[in-house]
């Protein structure tokens, strides 16, 4: 987990485990949010940001239950490329420094097992530096998220001056600023890692130590 550049969590585990494994990211995120309303302030909005491999109803539920928002990558199921197929609510916008052009829709999405559905945010490329983007070249991308919805998190992201973050535009061109990222640093942690074994190796061993 790293808020900006900084690394502020990390679970180190066996390649043949899953990264999403057991219940190590709920109780990573229930650390966190208490460290951060405990030493830093309780009324701030805290967003995490996360990519597909942590697209788990039950992530998503923590987050809720610990009244903070997220941002997670989604995954291109038949019932979502649907529901974008559908929709007449599209939209372009651009990222501030490019000539990129994109569109996008939102909508609600539940998948067979989830309890209920989720906001949706599918946007597609359309033009790459000035040239069109054809359909088939797969630069769809999707974001599930419960920023908008009318949970504590947008009450606080407005208490924050932050109300134009809940926007589908401003998620999609900046994220939230500031948000916590929960990815997979896995060359970082490597490089860690082995800087550490390093430095150990180098330092001279004390005297009568075996």
């Amino acid at each position: 987990m790293n808020w900006g550049r900084y690394m502020v969590d990390a679970v180190f585990r066996g390649g043949s485990i899953h990264y999403n494994h057991g219940d190590t990211v709920e109780k990573m995120l229930v650390h966190i949010v208490d460290k951060i309303y405990r030493e830093y302030c309780d009324d701030v909005p805290v967003v995490v940001r996360m990519d597909a491999a942590f697209f788990d109803e039950e992530i998503f539920k923590r987050c809720e239950q610990l009244n903070i928002g997220y941002l997670c990558a989604g995954k291109l199921y038949t019932n979502v490329r649907k529901s974008a197929e559908n929709a007449t609510n599209w939209r372009t916008f651009t990222s501030a420094g490019s000539r990129d052009v994109w569109e996008y829709t939102e909508f609600m999405s539940q998948q067979g097992t989830w309890e209920k559905a989720r906001r949706t945010i599918y946007s597609r490329l359309i033009v790459v530096d000035t040239q069109l983007s054809l359909p088939c070249m797969g630069h769809d991308s999707v974001i599930i998220t419960n920023i908008g919805m009318g949970s504590d998190v947008d009450d606080l992201l407005r208490q924050a001056c932050e109300e134009h973050q809940i926007r589908a535009h401003s998620i999609l061109s900046s994220g939230i600023t500031g948000g916590v990222m929960m990815n997979w640093q896995t060359r970082r942690l490597k490089t860690m890692a082995l800087n550490n074994c390093r430095s150990r190796i180098s330092m001279p061993m004390p005297h009568g130590t075996i």
